[in-house]
């Protein structure tokens, strides 16, 4: 299977209520307002339960939280109050996966391994137990989680584009490839 059949596949996981209005993603009644993630230690939230955190939530206007697979009872209480919770599954990034499979570090066009950058280390989308393992991911959070649909982050050929000017290399030239 080839990245974008992947991609198609994958797809199908995205929501039936979110559909494009005016160039923007929409809910019924309305855009769509989210945050990614809810993290409980940080100052904003620290020491707050789940209908404290909601409240702060709805006040800022949010509507869709992303992120909230690994938190039940906010999760919960988000969808209790009116607001779509979304789990985010990351794909293809994860420099921890390098050390037990080599070969899922992305080649450059010059033949070496690509370099972690920051946080981010990509992994090689084609490379096919990566694939099988992920699909298997995405089933288990649908079957196990409460959610109103799924983020797939990070479904691309690696490049950390979150900064100002991300390092763009020419990859994955490995044997998968």
């Amino acid at each position: 299977m080839c990245g974008a059949g992947l991609l198609a596949g994958l797809a199908l996981a995205w929501p039936a209520a979110i559909h494009a209005e005016e160039g923007a993603l929409a809910l019924p009644g309305g855009p769509m307002k989210a945050i990614i993630g809810i993290p409980r230690q940080a100052e904003f939230f620290k020491g707050k339960n789940e209908a404290e955190i909601v409240k702060l939530v709805q006040g800022l206007g949010v509507n869709a939280v992303f992120g909230v697979q690994d938190d039940r009872e906010l999760a919960q209480a988000f969808q209790a109050s009116g607001i779509r919770g979304y789990a985010a599954l990351g794909l293809f990034s994860d420099a921890k996966v390098w050390e037990q499979h080599p070969e899922s570090r992305p080649i450059t066009a010059e033949g070496k391994p690509i370099e972690k950058d920051r946080w981010y280390g990509g992994l090689c989308p084609n490379q096919e137990w990566l694939r099988k393992e992920k699909l298997e991911a995405l089933r288990r959070l649908l079957e196990e989680s409460k959610v109103d649909g799924v983020w797939l982050d990070a479904i691309r050929y690696p490049c950390h584009w979150e900064v100002k000017e991300p390092r763009i290399e020419q990859a994955c030239f490995c044997p998968a490839c």
